[in-house]
């Protein structure tokens, strides 16, 4: 479901990786309105419904605009965060509710468009801090108007001053990784992509 701008660092590089974390991003994304999931994207089933069909693009941006600047979030059970030692995600397909701590986060920037109020998919752009979880905003949206939403696309655009249209593809870093002589052995490079 997420695509988008990945950083990867090796080697040295690596003593740079927060620096890297620390950065603004940018996501491009689509929520569906009127339905939540458990994970707060559609990678699990829809666990509840509510109307939406009421609402008005200047409804969402008045929701998106109240939900800019300092927020505290908590993080959502279907995460990689450790709590006593377990990852969320391992407590919360067991059925557990785990006790979470909010976080501060900032986003600069919510906006939202919607090119058919007939179908429930509205687009977006986020421009937000590190540690935001965009699932949890995209959940925060539909609570405030009265019904619910979850992601059911999210791409990162952007990193700091890195963008998404910069990158490479994995064929494009294989090959590099091939001229400048590093070993394609093991899985530093995908089998897939060593065999072509």
């Amino acid at each position: 479901m997420a695509t988008g701008l990945l950083i990867i660092c090796v080697g040295k590089a690596t003593k740079r990786v927060e620096s890297y974390q620390a950065m603004e991003k940018e996501y491009t994304g689509t929520l569906r309105l009127g339905q939540a999931t458990a994970s707060l994207d559609k990678e699990e089933p829809v666990c509840e419904e509510l109307p939406w069909e009421h609402l008005k693009l200047s409804d969402l941006r008045r929701a998106a605009s109240q939900l800019t600047g300092s927020l505290t979030q908590k993080p959502p059970m279907y995460s990689a965060l450790s709590v006593n030692g377990q990852r969320l995600y391992q407590a919360a397909r067991k059925g557990l509710e785990v006790e979470r701590k909010a976080r501060s986060v900032l986003v600069n920037r919510f906006d939202v468009s919607w090119e058919d109020p007939k179908l429930r998919d509205v687009d977006f752009r986020i421009v937000c801090s590190k540690g935001t979880y965009v699932r949890v905003l995209a959940d925060d949206l539909g609570r405030n108007l009265g019904t619910r939403a979850h992601l059911v696309a999210l791409r990162r655009e952007r990193i700091g001053d890195f963008h998404v249209n910069q990158a490479w593809d994995l064929k494009k870093l294989a090959d590099a990784c091939r001229t400048a002589g590093i070993s394609d052995e093991g899985d530093f490079v995908p089998k897939r992509l060593r065999d072509d």
